[in-house]
């Protein structure tokens, strides 16, 4: 039984290691090391305002930003301003409202490269970025890097 476990994390981690050099799109911690990254979301149709609230690992409020409750894509931090927002791992999400409704916040999307596969408790995990560890069954997609 070990020998067949063994034999299912080697191939676990053979599979995933084609993914060293390409980009995934996760919903999880964006490695922040000073540009700006895109992020994809779907915000409720019926909001006529939203805000990109980004927390720190802890969980704590660090920004709140408006932003067009129409978009598909943002930019965090705006564009010239990566280096104003301290290096580290944040999260996001959007909040929106209906007027003075508040509606269901919406996680935000965004691809980070692969650098690294390991062997995790739960199996292959990838690390994008050099920081963040992410199931490898938590992935949306998988894609060659953008020139």
């Amino acid at each position: 039984m070990t020998s067949m476990i063994a034999r299912l994390d080697t191939q676990q981690i053979s599979g995933a290691s084609n993914w060293i050099g390409m980009e995934v799109r996760h919903s999880g911690v964006v490695a922040h090391d000073g540009g700006s990254t895109e992020f994809h979301t779907l915000i409720h149709p019926t909001a006529d305002r939203a805000e990109l609230v980004v927390y720190d690992l802890t969980g704590a409020e660090v920004a709140r930003h408006p932003i067009n409750p129409d978009a598909e894509t943002i930019r965090w931090p705006a564009a010239g301003q990566g280096d104003t927002v301290a290096n580290g791992g944040y999260l996001l999400e959007v909040e929106s409202w209906s007027g003075t409704q508040s509606l269901t916040p919406t996680t935000v999307d965004h691809y980070a490269s692969v650098t690294e596969v390991v062997l995790g408790a739960g199996g292959a995990e990838l690390i994008l970025d050099g920081l963040v560890r992410l199931p490898a069954d938590a992935l949306q997609s998988v894609r060659r890097p953008i020139a």
